[in-house]
């Protein structure tokens, strides 16, 4: 949690703690905008439905996708477009984040279309590691490492907890 506000406030003091009324304004200026955030979403598939159908206070503005039987569809209430106009439908509508939910392979060039388009920041589902140029940020997610993680976390958590409730039997 401490690393989680510190992200976003640079008011908090060790052992002390935070100006209550100087988190709330950070907080606010912080997640304010991240109501009217418009993205582009190219990935419709299982993913891309599930993050079309979350509440995140994110306006998907356009949806894409690089499956030619996909293309065309009624997605979550969109019509998914095709790879080729991400450029120009970005640059239309002024989208400055991307969320990549496509495979590894199609993911390289997916990025290089939402950079072209003028997209700024980028949230990467795909199972690859992407990277932009320095004027883009790129926040890679790979959940099979998350999932790895937590489970790690999990056992470590539980293994540990068996072996106080054994110490405190004896």
């Amino acid at each position: 949690m401490r690393k989680d506000l510190a992200t976003v406030s640079g008011g908090g003091q060790p052992r002390i703690g935070y100006n209550l009324l100087a988190l709330i304004d950070d907080l606010d200026r912080t997640f304010s905008g991240f109501n009217t955030t418009s993205a582009a979403l190219v990935g419709a598939g299982d993913l891309g439905r599930a993050l079309l159908s979350a509440e995140y206070g994110l306006n998907i503005a356009a949806v894409f996708d690089v499956d030619d039987r996909t293309v065309g569809r009624v997605v979550g209430g969109r019509k998914v477009l095709g790879p080729n106009v991400i450029s120009d439908i970005c640059r239309q509508k002024g989208l400055r984040l991307g969320i990549i939910a496509v495979s590894g392979n199609d993911a390289p060039r997916v990025l290089e279309r939402l950079v072209e388009g003028g997209v700024r920041a980028i949230l990467n589902y795909s199972p690859v590691c992407l990277r932009a140029p320095g004027n883009v940020l790129v926040q890679n997610e790979n959940m099979a490492v998350s999932v790895a993680v937590l489970s790690k976390l999990l056992m470590d958590h539980y293994s540990d907890a068996a072996l106080d409730d054994e110490e405190e039997n004896e």
